[in-house]
């Protein structure tokens, strides 16, 4: 199995200064899925219904909250709402899988 971050990698974009966060993203999801193969895109889905308790295709501020109270976790509305921003790719206020519905 490769590795998932390399150095060369991690001195491509440290070489820089300052990174773009999407880009790096990006970049970690492809040596992801060059690292585990045909599994990756079956694990994000996985994850994500795990996540999406209503079965709806999206994570909603509702889905947030029950999967952090059970695993222990208080998050304040707000943590929350910024939590689903930063992954809510057309600004609907929720996650789809892979930005859309």
């Amino acid at each position: 199995m490769k590795t998932l971050l390399t150095k060369e990698f991690i001195f491509e974009f440290s070489a820089y200064g300052n990174i773009d966060e999407l880009e790096w993203d990006e970049k970690v999801v492809e040596q992801r899925r060059q690292a585990t193969g045909d599994d990756f895109e079956e694990d994000i889905k996985s994850a994500f219904s795990l996540i999406d308790k209503d079965a709806d295709g999206v994570i909603t501020t509702s889905d947030i909250y029950q999967l952090m109270m059970g695993l222990g976790e208080m998050m304040t509305d707000e943590e929350i709402a910024e939590f689903i921003k930063t992954a809510d790719l057309d600004n609907d206020g929720q996650i789809n899988y892979r930005g859309r519905n």
